[in-house]
């Protein structure tokens, strides 16, 4: 059984709180990015511990994650990071399961 996760993309923890306050419901349409069990795994090393397929990421956070990620998934984050920077944005929610 593996991990399907989709990243989305908010300016600041103040856009994610009001987001997550309403209730708003996550559109495939709308992700930035789908990560799959080589995420989810980089995670469990970078945490120590299972976060239930739920993260939210600073963008430096995402930025050490660079450092630790290779192959594929190095290249994903690249683009991830590449994303934030064209919306302005600080802060990644990855919304998954397993």
């Amino acid at each position: 059984m593996g991990y399907s996760g989709n990243a989305y993309a908010f300016k600041d923890k103040k856009e994610l709180k009001a987001f997550k306050k309403k209730h708003l419901e996550l559109k495939n349409e709308d992700s930035i990015c789908y990560l799959a069990s080589d995420f989810s795994n980089l995670m469990l090393h970078y945490y120590g511990y299972s976060t239930s397929g739920i993260y939210t990421l600073t963008y430096e956070q995402v930025e050490e994650l660079i450092g630790m990620a290779d192959g594929i998934l190095k290249g994903q984050l690249k683009g991830i990071l590449k994303t934030l920077d064209a919306r302005h944005c600080r802060i990644l929610y990855v919304e998954g399961y397993y």
